[in-house]
């Protein structure tokens, strides 16, 4: 069903013309948007990978809690300690780098 929708979607867009409004969007804007898609894409197969529902991952235990309670504060807060999680992996990882070699 997800194909038809989306075949139907791409026809629209041909009928359209709606490359003319491409030419508004700027390169990075839109090469931003086409990573962030894809990495969405593969961070959603990741889990069908490691053996699907055979592993709780805090991803999917999120996903699942947010899906069925609607709790738009809960997603909020998880959302916020992740990226706080991830800019200190970061920092850290950074600080304790001893190959600084410029790229």
């Amino acid at each position: 069903l997800i194909t038809i929708l989306v075949a139907l979607w791409l026809l629209l867009f041909f009928i359209i013309s709606a490359n003319r409004l491409l030419n508004f969007i700027s390169q990075p804007v839109m090469g931003g948007f086409i990573t962030g898609i894809g990495i969405t894409i593969i961070l959603m197969q990741i889990p069908k990978l490691l053996g699907g529902g055979s592993f709780v991952l805090i991803g999917n235990l999120i996903e699942n809690y947010f899906v069925t309670t609607g709790d738009w504060n809960f997603g909020a807060a998880i959302s916020l300690i992740m990226t706080i999680i991830i800019l200190i992996s970061m920092y850290f990882t950074r600080k304790f780098d001893y190959d600084k070699e410029a790229v």
